[in-house]
């Protein structure tokens, strides 16, 4: 496993107990939950002396490689990769579905709130902002303002954006270094600087695939699996079979080996459980 980061074992009153000895002190004033087989880094941060997060939720099977999370409250699903550097702070919370990626030094700014769906990807030193805050308004400035940033369901910001307070649809996606001035609807494709939606020219994010080859690829990706991890067919199988492919969703049972197949099947196969497909 990545040497950065080690399994939580226990959670001792605000302090998390690491499987390599190691201890990750913060400060949280209520509700500090976290997942089965979830993985941080020793230099996470969590909240401040003088500014504690109210409640820190995370799921089963996240990564949190460090970073700086300091929103007032914060929460995620399963299968939540946080990596280096990201900065997610401000007075409102941070909601986050199943299946997020974060790359390298992203900021989730939560002075107006963050809300978003399943499957996100947002690349590295990304930045996605709910407020506008700096001008001297009582010398007549104009630009103050806050409101919630949310993403739907695999929206995928590929790397250098910037995102302003907006309502991004689901299956939307932006280029490299875009500048997203608003939303983007739905199932369409944005870059530029500002941002201008492309689809036209690039063609809708996804295709439409019949279910019928959508579940070849799925057995084959279990037999990938199965050669991969030396995996005893009947056990595979057995998981395999509670997979919805054309609902995206799986009977959730906590096995090492159905934790396992999750994480060789994303990013590129993303699944939430059916018992709760939504993080609010």
């Amino acid at each position: 496993m990545d040497p950065r980061i080690s399994r939580v074992i226990e959670v001792k009153g605000s302090t998390l107990i690491l499987e390599n000895g190691q201890k990750v002190e913060t400060y949280v004033s209520s509700d500090l939950v976290i997942g089965e087989d979830t993985w941080v880094s020793p230099q996470l941060e969590v909240g401040f002396p003088d500014k504690p997060v109210e409640r820190f939720i995370v799921g089963d099977g996240c990564r949190l490689y460090g970073g700086q999370i300091a929103s007032k409250n914060f929460t995620c699903g399963d299968y939540v990769t946080i990596h280096e550097g990201v900065w997610a702070y401000g007075r409102q919370d941070i909601v986050i579905g199943h299946n997020g990626w974060f790359g390298r030094r992203c900021t989730l700014d939560a002075e107006g709130g963050v809300w978003i769906g399943n499957g996100i990807g947002v690349g590295q030193d990304s930045h996605l902002w709910s407020h506008i805050r700096h001008g001297d308004t009582l010398a007549g400035n104009r630009w103050l303002k806050y409101g919630e940033f949310r993403a739907g369901d695999d929206v995928w910001l590929v790397g250098r954006c910037t995102s302003a307070p907006a309502n991004h649809g689901d299956r939307s996606m932006a280029m490299v270094e875009s500048n997203l001035t608003r939303g983007m609807p739905s199932d369409t494709v944005w870059g530029g600087n500002p941002a201008k939606d492309l689809t036209e020219k690039l063609g809708a994010p996804f295709s439409h695939i019949p279910i019928a080859d959508r579940m070849t690829e799925f057995a084959d990706r279990c037999s990938a699996f199965r050669a991969k991890h030396n995996v005893e067919s009947s056990i595979l199988d057995f998981i395999a079979a509670s997979f919805d492919v054309e609902a995206r969703t799986y009977e959730k049972t906590g096995h090492p080996i159905e934790r396992a197949f999750m994480r060789f099947l994303l990013p590129e196969a993303k699944f939430v459980p059916r018992a709760q497909p939504r993080i609010v």
